[in-house]
């Protein structure tokens, strides 16, 4: 990514991206140093290049070497060059800290439960709650407040303010593909004040939300991300 590429046809303009375009706008070259220098101590972790070391042959791998394992033993989120999904993420990182960290150990330790001690690639099938873990962290949209039926009405309408959390979404937003559809997570938090305010309450509940044994067994409520540009 030579140009800054947030600054392209698709700059983020709804409101719902708000927790991530005041970062994003500090960015000017969107390399791997460049995203850590600037957003690692926001994020609580660093940003690394990814970069695999060359494996022999007939070599096993552990599950320490899976990716969100790697993330929640060493602080360290592998990161890979000009690569737009990878940049997303580390909005999020820097943008939901706390919520990201608990989703990553619980994911980690979901990857490990499937994987064992030593694996040659993972079993295909993933657990409900994975899933649903998978889902948050690609597509969640956070709603502060308690849950209504029709979400992109709520939003539209000035009833509930939303911030996207996941960054698959960030990274549909930003090149045009609205025909995806994200996860709403309600969140009963006051959704009055500042930015900086709202996005750090909706942190500190989905945080406590996933610590607490959250989303087990939930249903998340769906919204297409054309509703969230209109709104």
């Amino acid at each position: 990514m030579r140009e800054p590429v947030l600054f392209g046809a698709h700059e983020l303009g709804p409101a719902c991206f708000d927790a991530v375009r005041d970062i994003a706008l500090g960015l000017r070259t969107a390399s791997i140093e460049e995203i850590d220098g600037l957003l690692s101590a926001r994020a609580g972790v660093r940003f690394v290049p990814d970069e695999p070391a060359p494996r022999r042959r007939g070599q096993t791998r552990t599950a320490g070497d899976l990716y969100e394992v790697q993330i929640a033993t060493r602080r360290e989120v592998p990161t890979r060059r000009d690569n737009l999904h990878d940049l997303c993420n580390a909005l999020a990182w820097a943008a939901f800290p706390a919520s990201k960290w608990a989703l990553t150990g619980l994911v980690a330790a979901a990857q490990k439960a499937r994987a064992g001690d030593r694996i040659s690639r993972l079993p295909g099938a993933r657990t409900a709650e994975h899933d649903r873990l998978a889902l948050i962290d690609e597509g969640g949209v956070l709603l502060a407040g308690e849950p209504v039926d029709d979400a992109a009405e709520a939003i539209a309408s000035g009833r509930r303010r939303a911030l996207v959390f996941g960054h698959a979404l960030i990274e549909h937003a930003l090149t045009g593909r609205a025909a995806v559809t994200g996860a709403a997570v309600f969140l009963p938090v006051d959704p009055c004040g500042s930015l900086d305010q709202l996005r750090r309450r909706l942190d500190a509940a989905l945080a406590a939300a996933l610590t607490g044994g959250w989303p087990a067994g939930a249903t998340l409520g769906r919204i297409p991300l054309a509703a969230l540009e209109a709104a």
